[in-house]
């Protein structure tokens, strides 16, 4: 990952503001956010998933509660979308 870093260096360098961004992740997986929309998407589609439909949601829920930026991935991702279909 160090082109990621090298680019993430190069916008702080230049002022731009990365706050609302998730900048962390694990090297070749999705974030942990976007891994539980995905699943919560799935899960969404079957009637006896309900404990593993709110697995995912307590994920979510905790992934969002650490900051802003993972609350924006979890959007940009769907995740509220879903929410309200539930």
């Amino acid at each position: 990952m160090p082109a990621r870093k090298d680019a993430i260096e190069q916008f702080k360098s230049q002022g731009v503001d990365l706050s609302n961004i998730v900048t962390e992740s694990q090297a070749d997986q999705p974030h942990a956010v976007v891994n539980a929309v995905l699943n919560l998407e799935k899960l969404l589609e079957n009637e006896e998933a309900l404990e593993c439909l709110m697995d995912e949601l307590k994920v979510i829920e905790d992934e969002c509660k650490i900051d802003l930026p993972r609350r924006i991935l979890a959007e940009k991702n769907g995740a509220f979308n879903k929410f309200f279909s539930v």
